[in-house]
């Protein structure tokens, strides 16, 4: 997984920059979360999600064998939390 920073939200698309200072653009979707990630929070995407041209949705997991490459993680400021890859 890649370690990436959100640095700007506007609507669904979250502009993010990896440790290197490459800057991605990803349309995503939040579902089921009482807040979405905010500017200043990573997230950790796998390679093959972060080469997508989509429109992603990521939830909570509600499902035991959900493989790595379809995992998400948060990480902010008071808590780190796992996603899901609804779809896209």
């Amino acid at each position: 997984m890649r370690k990436l920073k959100i640095i700007d939200i506007n609507n669904y698309d979250y502009t993010l920059i990896d440790e290197d200072g490459n800057i991605f653009t990803m349309n995503i979707g939040f579902l089921g979360l009482e807040s979405n990630p905010t500017v200043d929070d990573y997230i950790y995407i796998p390679e093959n999600i972060l080469n997508e041209v989509n429109f992603f949705s990521f939830g909570v997991i509600n499902d035991s064998n959900v493989k790595d490459k379809d995992l998400i993680k948060i990480v902010s400021k008071n808590k780190q939390y796992y996603l899901q890859r609804y779809y896209g």
